[in-house]
């Protein structure tokens, strides 16, 4: 009687179901999860890039234009003389807004100093990603663009050419990041699934709507200083899930289930015999 009870004490323990969060893997497959990353990556780089395009209207003081005290008023227009009197000189005394008093030039130069940056590092993005991997330079530029993003604060207190290097920093790193995903795919997407899987660089146009909708109503609430710890804290955030989520290509994905690997390896393997 013993001996029965304890075959069946171990016959229940061997037959007790057994989770963990491997089986994960059956249920969300790796390629669902790159894309949700891909998709949220290019949302928060665009958050993080046009931020500033907001924030900028609050930080620098507005400046008037001054009316013309010589200028002199028509003849017939007596009946309405002291109202364009009394609208001249609101106008002229309106109370300016925000912390600094930068030019139209510094601004624009603050501005239009990530692109052109943006559009340089787009030609050595390729090669770093060919001896980096995808991982290390989309990763590594998100997380530099989101440090940047946070000390854009400080930087605006001590001067605006650190304003305006870190907004260069943000386009060296920010121009890494297409030529780094279109590598990525070409490792982890099968031909046939590519068309839908590009739709993932759509996050970028949700993510400017985003930043519209979202800095504006930071700004009303808590000032323009927030919206940069905002986006950068976002940014640091997102680069966290890339690093623990992202792999270079399924061979290195420790969570992938073995019948994905195969459907990825085999497609990406007979695509490549093709073309030959």
């Amino acid at each position: 009687m013993e001996d029965s009870e304890s075959q069946y004490e171990n016959s229940s323990e061997f037959k007790r179901p057994t989770y963990s969060l491997r089986r994960l893997s059956d249920l969300v497959p790796a390629r669902v999860v790159l894309y949700m990353l891909s998709f949220s990556g290019f949302l928060v780089s665009f958050m993080m890039r046009t931020d500033i395009n907001i924030a900028m209207v609050e930080m620098v003081k507005f400046q008037p234009v001054p009316s013309d005290s010589n200028v002199t008023k028509d003849s017939y227009c007596y009946e309405i003389s002291n109202t364009t009197a009394l609208l001249d000189n609101s106008t002229s005394s309106t109370a300016t807004t925000g912390e600094f008093d930068w030019s139209p030039k510094i601004q624009s130069t603050i501005t239009s100093s990530f692109y052109w940056c943006y559009i340089l590092s787009q030609i050595v993005g390729g090669v770093l990603t060919q001896h980096f991997g995808t991982k290390t330079v989309f990763g590594g530029s998100q997380l530099l663009t989101a440090i940047c993003s946070l000390l854009i604060p400080t930087a605006a207190d001590l001067h605006y050419g650190a304003m305006i290097t870190l907004r260069s920093i943000q386009g060296i790193a920010s121009g890494l990041t297409w030529p780094a995903m279109y590598a990525i795919v070409g490792h982890w997407i099968p031909p046939v699934e590519r068309s839908r899987f590009m739709s993932s660089f759509q996050g970028f146009s949700f993510g400017i709507g985003l930043t519209y909708f979202l800095c504006g109503s930071i700004i009303a609430h808590y000032g323009w200083r927030v919206v940069f710890y905002t986006t950068g804290s976002v940014g640091v955030i997102w680069c966290v899930l890339w690093y623990f989520f992202a792999f270079d290509t399924p061979a290195s994905h420790p969570r992938i289930s073995h019948q994905e690997r195969q459907y990825i390896q085999g497609s990406v393997i007979h695509q490549v015999g093709s073309t030959e």
